[in-house]
């Protein structure tokens, strides 16, 4: 049996949360009965889970992560001058080097203008699944006519996926609600959330699966399910001259105990020009809780700012400001959420001010 590289078993963008396993446990544990890859997963599995399986069992001899279509577009974007931009978005748009903004560039701008506009158009090709040779045909001449005069593009090195958390996770916390002390203990079936190291997964989402939280009040002596979460979504894009993706939001679940819930809301992110990976995303939001008795409905707009700092460190500032329909007034929910990566583990702090109810939170994800 040949071992394989990460890459040739995990065959996607790092940054994709969906990608093709094909049953690959299955297949290897066929040659390799006794490693017993597959006695661990009982119901379903995510891909990148599946690698780090292999990883553990010594199945794999290398890592080769290659770079998406959408990593290299947004790379050559970024290194892009104001003037540059223009004469790129004139391009794409009419297949033309005749602007204004082409001719004032020298050469090595138009070089790198020009390897810009084949990467965009690589990635509509892909997108589309069309190809689109004549216009591929004049923005490769025009490049080669240019000749040697751009250097190889910088790519950042991903951390590698095969570290990050598990999909399967527990909390545990120690914090105060209304001056009320509590413990808490949550177990998340799948698979990340905001403060959660994201390395092989769509940055700057979402997407809890089937999470239970247990709290318990020394005071009252009182030991009770707090929430269940069946679902909870985020998914958040960058807004650009070229595309105009949505950011939304999904949440079902039931709090306290088995009072029902449904949250959504739609909007908009773009990606910040900071010396961090930051990303602001605003959204209109619905909010809908005791669904099993008298709903109690809530509209207005949240606003995230989510940062991802050098090192291991995460945070993620939330503001709400919503109408509630049920008693005529308007009220605020602010909150603020920190994490720094030990390995696997995570030390985290969170805080909210709901409706001047405070809460607060320390502990550990592991």
């Amino acid at each position: 049996f040949k071992q394989k590289t990460a890459y040739e078993i995990y065959q996607c963008d790092w940054s994709s949360d969906v990608c093709s396993s094909d049953l690959i446990l299955e297949l290897i544990e066929a040659a390799r009965p006794d490693l017993g890859l597959t006695s661990q997963f009982h119901d379903f599995v995510i891909p990148l889970d599946t690698v780090k399986v292999l990883a553990e069992s010594h199945m794999l001899v290398d890592e080769k992560p290659r770079r998406s279509l959408r990593s290299e577009w947004d790379t050559r974007y970024t290194y892009l001058n104001f003037t540059q931009r223009s004469a790129l978005k004139n391009i794409v748009q009419t297949t033309s080097f005749d602007n204004e903004f082409y001719k004032t560039l020298d050469k090595k701008e138009k070089a790198e203008t020009l390897e810009a506009s084949m990467s965009f158009l690589a990635l509509q090709e892909y997108k589309e699944q069309k190809e689109r040779k004549p216009e591929r045909y004049k923005y490769a001449v025009a490049r080669a006519q240019l000749g040697p005069v751009t250097e190889p593009l910088r790519f950042e090195q991903p951390k590698s996926p095969l570290f990050s958390g598990d999909s399967q996770a527990f909390y545990a916390f120690y914090g105060k609600e209304d001056q009320i002390d509590f413990y808490s203990l949550k177990y998340r079936r799948g698979f990340h959330d905001l403060l959660s190291d994201d390395s092989g997964l769509a940055p700057f989402s979402q997407l809890n699966f089937m999470s239970f939280e247990f709290r318990y009040k020394p005071t009252l002596q009182n030991l009770d399910l707090y929430e269940w979460k069946f679902l909870d979504i985020l998914s958040t894009s960058s807004w650009t001259e070229y595309e105009r993706p949505w950011t939304w939001k999904l949440q079902i679940g039931t709090s306290p105990k088995f009072s029902a819930y449904f949250n959504g809301g739609v909007g908009a992110g773009t990606d910040l020009p900071m010396a961090q990976a930051t990303r602001w995303s605003f959204l209109a939001l619905t909010e809908n809780d005791h669904l099993t008795e008298t709903a109690n409905p809530h509209v207005g707009a949240e606003t995230l700012f989510m940062n991802k700092w050098s090192g291991n460190f995460r945070s993620v500032i939330d503001g709400k400001y919503l109408y509630s329909t049920a008693e005529g007034r308007w009220f605020g929910e602010a909150s603020l959420g920190v994490s720094y990566s030990i390995g696997k583990a995570e030390l985290r702090a969170e805080a909210k001010v709901r409706d001047s109810k405070d809460q607060w939170m320390l502990g550990l994800m592991f």
